[in-house]
């Protein structure tokens, strides 16, 4: 045996040493520890007093607790002493032994490395080797390896196994149940310990079983001896200290109790007793759902809720539950009206409608329970509301009569219908009038107006009118709802007539205060056109003149427009005739400040700034003119208004005795009754004669109209006639105080048909006066043409006697002389023609206009000629021609509508007449333009049929037929400007498309009066009947499109004016799509919304 071999038998002595003392040491530990988990189990076990399943986990983790230490400590190093299973290797022994023995070190670990190397060397290098390794173990084959481990220093192990087996003997002296009891009960974990004790437990409950999901109360009563101060009770692994009620009694109160509970009652001395609470299946509802139909005229659609018992629903509605319910036999439903019951049913439905609100049960049993399970809801039903309504009345400001109306309508679920509502006092019935109604909304806006004039209300008669708005309501039928009613008191005979009369004063007062202003403008034009005439420059004191002229010219024009609408609208309870004059009045007093004058004004405030005294004062010539005819116009504006002032009072005195004479046979028809009542007779009799005598007073005031007019005309008395008629009705009011009802009557008959009489005189004097005076006014008319046709030969010769002589002729100034003589004729003319146009409204404006245009071209031709410039002269004579012209067609066109409007004539004017006549007229006038385009053509053609060059004149022989085609040309142009006018009247700007062509005119009317007709202006002329017979078609076409428009509207209803209507819509448009509900709100938010809107609308 080799000393290497030595030295691993000593290495191997020294692990089977090392693994002996781990045996050593790992018994130690094992005792240690398997009597400390021991004692440790014992002390939670009689602590606890577990059941069984606490004692089996008890047992089986000491028991594995064990093995696992056993195995650890033990079992593993006895395997390892016998070389069983992985063990220390050499080296790793080596390493342990060379840190024990300083001297050694590592030297084994080289010794065992290099006999490792032996197998790779050749033999002799082994010997080498295996000599070398010899050597190294003997320098340590003394030493003992064994000594390396010590088997005493286990002992230093024992101090915690002694301390854990005292502490084991002590627990047992003391009470040896604490280990040895507990220890036998963890063994013998699986059965039920038995209790030894002095005293009983007794359970007081009948027996131990409870319903479902209820509280359980247990009862315990002790008796015995050694009674306890204290008793527990153990369920879910817990420790539960029971309430005493006494000295032998205790309880415990298990809550929603959802299943069977083990439990055990345990003593002080951790004794316990195992007992069962079961659980008994209750009756319950499982779950339900609601399904609820509201009415169908709230548009809601229907709802459907899960297990939701109070419910807040519409009157009406119909409700179905669907009842799902477990371990029920029985099921009831009870109402405040009714109950219904389901036997052995899991599934129950009920079908309900409800109109009153109350609550209602649940109640389930079954043969667990000797009670019912009772669950209690609430139903609130919300009682269809009535409507609402709100109305605002505005009363025209032009007409007392017209009444417009805006309301605002509310409801919870819509309407059915609006309806308008009024009632006279005379009367008992109530007139009821449907309106158009909003059903799909029930937040709505409408509007409606109301003409009084068309309730034929007598005088003083009372009217009250209302809306009634009615709900939708499909259940109870539709409620109403009244608005604010308004109240109407017709104005009595006196109190119309002393309105119109005080507004009529009122209104000639500030026209005549206007005249009176605009005189005053006048006279201050007059001193700033002498001021300027004086001086060479202009200075910035002219300039102020100016200034405040136009300013106070301004203030005028105010005054002017603010009278025209101040201007009292008479149209009420008036005839055809005195609405016309109305109307004509209204036109005149809209055409006072003319367009052209305006312009002049607007031309004088531009031309202050350059101060240029020559157009200036041509502006200033041009204005005192157009003063002139405004003081004219003002002055024939009173006049005319005093005239018709009279005519509608003498149609108003007509008027009302007819109304009168009606109620006085009226009132002589009901004294003839058998039994009259003499009271109201006597009383309506009196209201008969006071309007009377206020008739007879107005009568007179007729006399005072009358004189205020500057053209008086013939009015008789009728003193006698009223007279007569007071007498009648004295008579018949003493025969009525003495009850002579038949003589009465005979005397209110009379006092009637008087009356009528009177107003028939009346009216024949209204149409004596209107013949007489339309004569006069034509007769003059005829006159004024005779004048007018002797001045244009007159004017025409001079014309003519101009253009033969020279400027240095001594005959030139003769010619001037004649020219001044028919200056003054044009006077005479002027003071005619504004006389008669105080009496005939048709004399517009536009006469005096053209009598103006003649007034300032003889002012220019005399200074002309004055001057000696004769084409000048020559020119301002044309145009003078021209307007006397235009001012005979003029004459002639109004002569012709006097005529026509002249009783017995068997004229009509009809509305849309107009339409045809002028179809007519544009005809005449095409055929008239024809006829003077072939003259143009002749004159054209020279002596040898060549035609004229442009630009070369006319020879002498056609200068005659030039100035007769200028003056016709002149008087077409005047037709088509007054067809123009016309067309526009009704607001469609028909008439626009013939400016163009007035204009062409006017171009081809210069030509002919400046003698240069060339070809240029006959192409002109072709061109201008060509755009006459495409208006004409267009008119035609229109016409048609009115006709058409116009019989479509007539089968429309409007309730309200257009432009009120359009007015109204356009302002509460945004409103309207906001108040749009969506009909499947539920009822609560429903009425929110409509709250929402009322607070928005007040």
């Amino acid at each position: 045996m080799s000393t290497f071999d030595d030295l691993i038998l000593k290495l191997d002595a020294f692990i089977r040493r090392y693994y002996k003392n781990q045996l050593i040491k790992g018994g130690v530990y094992f005792g240690f520890l398997s009597i400390s988990f021991f004692v440790l189990f014992a002390l939670v076990e009689f602590f606890g007093n577990f059941g069984v399943l606490g004692r089996s986990f008890l047992f089986f983790s000491y028991l594995f607790l064990g093995a696992g230490l056993l195995v650890y400590y033990i079992v593993i190093p006895v395997l390892k002493i016998f070389r069983l299973g992985p063990i220390l290797s050499h080296q790793k022994a080596a390493s342990i032994i060379g840190k024990h023995f300083p001297e050694i070190q590592d030297k084994i670990t080289n010794t065992l490395q290099l006999k490792t190397q032996t197998h790779t060397l050749k033999q002799g290098s082994i010997d080498l080797l295996n000599a070398s390794i010899d050597k190294r173990v003997t320098s340590f084959s003394s030493i003992s390896f064994n000594s390396v481990i010590n088997f005493k220093e286990n002992l230093k192990h024992l101090k915690p196994l002694i301390f854990v087996i005292a502490v084991f003997l002590l627990l047992s002296f003391i009470d040896n149940s604490i280990i040895f009891s507990s220890a036998d009960r963890i063994i013998h974990f699986s059965e039920k310990t038995t209790l030894q004790l002095t005293y009983n437990i007794q359970i007081e409950n009948p027996n131990l079983a409870v319903l479902e999901q209820d509280d359980f109360t247990l009862l315990v009563h002790l008796y015995g001896k050694d009674l306890p101060k204290q008793l527990y009770l153990n369920y879910d692994n817990k420790k539960y200290t029971l309430r005493k009620r006494g000295l032998r009694d205790f309880e415990y109160e298990f809550k929603n109790v959802a299943k069977n509970i083990p439990f055990a009652i345990v003593t002080e001395n951790n004794i316990a007793v195992d007992y069962l609470l079961k659980v008994l299946p209750k009756p319950k509802i499982d779950g339900f759902s609601v399904l609820i139909n509201y009415p169908k005229h709230t548009k809601i659609i229907s709802d459907t809720f899960n297990n939701l018992g109070n419910l807040n629903i519409i009157e009406g509605s119909v409700i179905k539950w669907i009842i799902k319910t477990k371990n029920v036999d029985s099921l009831s439903l009870i109402f405040s009206d009714s109950s219904y019951c389901f036997i052995n049913n899991p599934v129950s439905s009920i079908v309900k409608s409800f109109s009153v609100s109350q609550q209602y049960y649940f109640c389930a049993s079954n043969k667990y329970s000797d009670f019912k399970d009772s669950t209690s809801f609430f139903i609130a039903v919300e009682k269809d509301l009535f409507p609402k309504i709100k109305v605002s009345e505005t009363i025209d400001s032009t007409s007392l009569f017209m009444r417009y109306f805006k309301g605002d309508a509310f409801d919870d679920f819509g309407f059915s219908s609006l309806l308008f509502c009024y009632k006279t006092d005379n009367s008992k019935i109530i007139h009821k009038k449907p309106l158009k109604v909003n059903t799909s909304s029930s937040v709505f806006n409408f509007y409606h107006y109301l003409n009084l004039k068309e309730l034929s209300l007598k005088p003083g008669e009372k009217v009250e009118y209302y809306f009634e708005i009615y709900d939708n309501d499909g259940v109870n039928g539709p409620k109403k709802t009244t608005s604010k009613k308004y109240n109407y008191s017709s104005p009595t005979l006196k109190e119309a007539g002393e309105s119109l009369k005080s507004k009529n004063n009122a209104f000639k007062n500030e026209l005549e205060k206007n005249i009176k202003d605009a005189l005053s403008l006048k006279n201050e034009l007059k001193e700033i056109k002498s001021s300027i005439l004086n001086k060479n420059k202009l200075n910035w004191e002219d300039e102020n003149k100016i200034e405040n002229y136009l300013n106070n010219q301004k203030q005028l024009e105010q005054q002017l427009q603010e009278l025209l609408n101040k201007n009292p609208n008479s149209s009420e309870s008036i005839n055809q005739e005195i609405a016309k004059k109305q109307e004509q009045i209204n036109q005149l007093f809209d055409e006072l400040m003319s367009d052209e004058m305006k312009k002049l004004y607007d031309e004088l405030q531009k031309l202050m700034q350059d101060l240029n005294k020559e157009k200036i004062l041509e502006n200033i010539e041009q204005l005192e003119l157009s003063q002139e005819d405004l003081l004219k116009e003002m002055d024939r504006s009173l006049e005319q208004f005093k005239q018709f002032e009279m005519d509608q009072k003498l149609e108003s005195l007509k008027k009302q005795l007819e109304d009168l004479s009606k109620k006085q046979l009226d009132i002589s028809e009901k004294s003839k009754q058998k039994k009259p009542n003499l009271f109201e007779l006597n009383k309506k009799q009196e209201e008969v004669k006071k309007d009377f005598n206020y008739l007879s007073e107005q009568m007179e005031e007729l006399e005072k109209l009358n004189e205020e007019l500057e053209f008086k005309k013939d009015l008789p008395s009728f003193e006698e006639e009223k007279d007569k008629i007071n007498d009648d009705i004295n008579e018949s009011q003493k025969n009525l105080e003495q009850k002579k009802n038949k003589k009465a009557s005979d005397s209110q008959k009379q006092a009637g048909e008087k009356m009528e009489d009177l107003a028939n005189k009346l009216g024949s004097l209204q149409m004596k006066m209107k013949a007489k005076s339309q004569e006069m006014d034509m007769k003059a008319l005829r006159q004024l043409l005779e004048n007018l046709i002797t001045f244009s030969f007159d004017q025409e010769e001079v014309i003519t006697t101009l253009k033969k002589i020279s400027a240095k002729d001594p005959k030139y100034v003769k010619t001037g002389q004649q020219q001044q003589k028919l200056e003054e004729d044009v006077k005479i003319i002027e003071d005619s023609l504004l006389a008669l146009s105080k009496r005939v409204p048709q004399l517009g404006p536009h006469i005096n206009s053209e009598v103006s245009k003649i007034k300032s071209h003889l002012s220019k031709t005399i200074k002309n000629i004055t001057e000696r410039k004769t084409p000048q002269a020559n020119a301002n004579q044309q145009y003078v021609m021209t307007s006397v012209n235009n001012l005979a067609l003029l004459l002639d066109d109004v002569l012709k509508q006097l005529q026509q409007s002249l009783p017995g004539t068997g004229q009509c004017n009809k509305p849309g007449g107009n339409s045809k006549s002028s179809s007519s007229d544009m005809g005449k006038m095409m055929e008239k333009m024809k006829q003077q385009l072939e003259e143009m053509k002749k004159m054209m053609e020279g002596e040898n049929g060549e035609g004229k060059k442009k630009g070369e004149k006319l020879g002498k022989s056609s200068s005659e037929g030039l100035a007769k085609l200028a003056a016709q040309q002149a008087a077409l142009r005047k037709q088509i400007q007054e067809l123009s006018q016309k067309q526009n009247e009704d607001g469609s700007k028909t008439g626009n498309g013939l400016k163009k062509i007035i204009k062409e005119l006017e171009k081809n009317e210069e030509d002919l009066i400046n003698n240069s007709l060339d070809l240029e202006t006959i192409k002109r002329q072709q061109e201008i009947i060509s755009k006459l017979l495409e208006h004409e078609k267009a008119t035609r076409e229109q016409e048609k499109e009115k006709k058409r428009e116009s019989k479509e509207i007539k089968e429309q209803d409007f309730s309200n004016p257009n432009q009120f209507l359009e007015y109204k819509r356009k302002k509460e448009k945004e409103v309207e799509l906001l108040k749009s509900i969506p009909p499947s709100l539920r009822p609560y938010y429903k009425t929110k919304v409509n709250e929402y809107f009322r607070t928005l609308q007040d």
